[in-house]
């Protein structure tokens, strides 16, 4: 990760059928079935299509935007509400490893 460019982020997270996020539960702003790995971004930050590592998560994938998901903040996929929970507002590091056209 040295070559990587670091962003400092506040991130929260989702997850299928979350209730406060979604209107049908399943589908991304890119098409994509919402899962584990799937990250929201402000594209104007971090451009969608992207791979991410993430300190304490790990790889994901930037498909997805929302409406509070503004500047150096991030919005993770996870598998359930615990999940979610313990991302609420917790301060991390994203690492840019590079962009992509798939998935």
């Amino acid at each position: 990760m040295s070559k990587a460019k670091k962003i400092e982020v506040v991130a929260t997270a989702y997850y299928p059928g979350d209730p406060l996020a979604w209107g049908d539960g399943t589908v991304t702003v890119l098409g994509q079935k919402m899962q584990r790995g799937i990250v929201a971004v402000d594209s104007k930050v971090i451009p969608l299509k992207t791979r991410l590592f993430i300190s304490g998560y790990g790889y994901g994938y930037t498909g997805d935007t929302g409406t509070l998901i503004k500047g150096n903040r991030i919005d993770l996929g996870v598998n359930n509400e615990k999940e979610e929970k313990e991302w609420m507002f917790r301060n991390t590091t994203a690492y840019i490893v590079e962009s992509s056209t798939a998935y």
